[in-house]
């Protein structure tokens, strides 16, 4: 609280700023390497109110499935995980 009832101030967790930047390039890194658990984790890490509300799914790995499915010639290639 403040000296005035109508002024109030948030108290929010944080990350010292040194930390902070550690784990943002632990995250750009997790997203240029297509690493979606991780960055998931890591975003679990920085900002400790973040709760998924999904598991996670690899919507172009299912797209490319139900593709296969329904068009016959739609080319079978090999999509890693």
């Amino acid at each position: 609280m403040t000296g005035h009832s109508r002024i109030r101030k948030a108290v929010e967790a944080f990350l010292p700023m040194q930390q902070l930047a550690t784990r943002l390039d632990q995250l750009r890194s997790a997203i240029d390497h297509r690493d979606p658990n991780t960055v998931r984790e890591l975003l679990r890490g920085i900002v400790t109110e973040y709760t998924p509300s999904a598991e996670l799914v690899d919507n172009v790995y299912v797209e490319h499935q139900a593709r296969i499915a329904l068009e016959p010639s739609y080319p079978v290639t090999t999509v890693s995980h």
